[in-house]
């Protein structure tokens, strides 16, 4: 069996195997492979992140904890968080392996134990996809309290696997149809890869943005 950790479908005899529980997709802690290239994909996000310059960060859905590990070598307080124990267990494994300095606790997006400012910044990248519009809005609203300035980052409308089956691969315009009611700063695309039928085209297949 062939698996990639990061956002690619993972494959057994040929065939795709679509993940049933996020505790079977970060099964294994991520090592410094998978660190390296976690960071590479989501460059772009996370120089958006540090560019806000911000000492105090929360990550909301933390899977392998990469990212929270990554803004934690650069002296940020980082708190991640995750409804699921074994992810968190999993991360927290990771993060001693990758000398993190991250503060990890279960809970639940929707309903934060953290007072109003408790952070500079709240992120999370690929978790908003697999809800309602409905249900986007209330985590966000929920991470603005807490922070008041939030980024998110997750597949866009060229990412070409759905890992769960439920992922909603938007476009830019019905993400800012989403996000109509908060003070958006920073809508768009990044990290690009080569279209399957013409290898000179780069298409897009991350969308982030930052909201207050």
């Amino acid at each position: 069996m062939v698996k990639v950790l990061y956002g690619v479908r993972a494959k057994e005899r040929g065939k795709p195997v679509v993940k049933k529980e996020w505790s079977e997709f970060y099964a294994e802690p991520a090592g410094v492979s998978g660190f390296l290239e976690n960071i590479i994909v989501h460059r772009e996000f996370l120089e958006e992140i540090v560019r806000s310059g911000p000492r105090d960060v929360l990550e909301v859905g933390c899977g392998s904890g990469t990212l929270s590990v990554f803004l934690s070598h650069l002296g940020c307080r980082v708190t991640a968080v995750d409804k699921d124990e074994r992810i968190i267990k999993k991360a927290k494994q990771a993060s001693d392996t990758l000398n993190g300095r991250v503060s990890f606790r279960i809970c639940d997006a929707f309903s934060l134990p953290f007072g109003d400012k408790t952070f500079d910044v709240s992120f999370s990248q690929g978790v908003l996809e697999h809800f309602s519009d409905e249900d986007i809005v209330r985590i966000l609203k929920e991470q603005v309290r807490v922070a008041g300035t939030v980024f998110f980052s997750v597949p866009g409308v060229f990412y070409n696997h759905r890992d769960f089956g439920d992922e909603r691969l938007l476009t830019r315009k019905q993400w800012e149809r989403i996000l109509s009611g908060f003070d958006v700063r920073l809508s768009g695309y990044y990290y690009r890869i080569s279209a399957r039928r013409n290898l000179m085209i780069k298409l897009p297949i991350m969308y982030m943005a930052e909201i207050r």
